[in-house]
């Protein structure tokens, strides 16, 4: 893997009108689709999940770590949402966005949150030092899966615990025949003005076909993008026992918003109608296992631990 391209990949998220920009064309980027992840996790569209880990999960103070934190996104919401904790440490492969983190923590005055730059590709962590570990969007860009999550075995305490908000799905992209089928008969039933290309040089294009990227251009855009994302879920269940795991969904809504997300105005009630009806088609689809959810929201912990929920 090109660590040099990868370290640098993501700048862009420490521009703050770069990543508006981004939003436009990524499913994140609508408003209801956040209030689908709390009801797919919470069974509450306006209980945040992460509100609902820290209130079923964190009873006292605890040490976190949040490994991949990017621009420090993750870590700022946990303090806003008061998440008890004695210290708070972000690490990250990119410097530019470990800079940016680090100011709008100084900028907030959160004192006890700090971050330092490292590939965890190759990292050594202190042994029984955190009661949580985090990766929040980031496993899927780890290509020693193997190294890491050892470490993190080793890192976490007694009663420590692991949480990871993640994509799981086709390793480099590579969607499921079936999967890119379903949501080529979604988007075909969109209006065209929702189905505006929004990607640059895309020139106001329809967007009319749902299609595998070629890896060479998943990994020229990034070279750890879902590098190994295919085997997380076999890893976590090894190595880690479950308390909780639940679909956040993504494996259609990911692919339709892609691009054409800016178009949906959800100030119009009939669009958030309909947003509503694909994400319903989504979720019947992933509960009835037709298709498997490409995001996921786990709660681990140390096999043998004893630790219950």
């Amino acid at each position: 893997m090109n660590e040099d391209a990868s370290r640098t990949a993501w700048s862009f998220l420490a521009d703050e009108e770069l990543a508006r920009r981004r939003v436009r064309l990524n499913w994140s980027g609508i408003n209801l689709n956040h209030r689908y992840y709390n009801y797919l996790v919470s069974g509450n569209p306006d209980l945040h999940y992460l509100v609902y880990f820290i209130e079923r999960y964190i009873k006292n103070p605890v040490k976190v770590l949040s490994l991949g934190c990017g621009n420090g996104h993750l870590e700022r919401v946990l303090l806003d949402f008061h998440i008890p904790c004695t210290t708070m440490q972000g690490i990250d492969i990119n410097p530019d966005l470990v800079e940016y983190a680090s100011q709008e923590a100084s900028k907030r005055g959160y004192a006890n949150l700090v971050y330092t730059t490292a590939d965890l590709n190759h990292i050594s962590l202190p042994a029984r030092s955190f009661d949580l570990v985090i990766f929040f969007h980031s496993l899927h860009h780890v290509e020693n899966l193997e190294g890491v999550l050892e470490n993190v075995g080793a890192t976490l305490t007694d009663e420590g615990l692991l949480l990871v908000v993640d994509f799981i799905g086709p390793t480099r992209w590579q969607w499921t025949d079936q999967q890119m089928r379903i949501t080529q008969e979604l988007l075909d039933i969109l209006p065209d003005e929702l189905r505006i290309d929004l990607h640059e040089g895309a020139s106001g294009q329809l967007k009319t076909v749902i299609s595998r990227p070629l890896i060479e251009d998943v990994v020229k855009t990034d070279p750890s993008e879902s590098i190994r994302s295919g085997e997380i879920m076999q890893f976590l269940r090894n190595r880690f026992d479950i308390l909780e795991e639940k679909p956040m969904g993504g494996t259609l809504l990911n692919l339709l918003f892609d691009g054409t997300a800016g178009n949906f105005d959800e100030s119009n009630p009939l669009v958030c109608a309909l947003i509503r009806c694909l994400q319903k088609t989504e979720e019947l689809l992933i509960r009835n296992n037709v298709i498997p959810s490409d995001f996921v929201f786990m709660v681990l912990r140390k096999k043998g631990s004893g630790r219950s929920s």
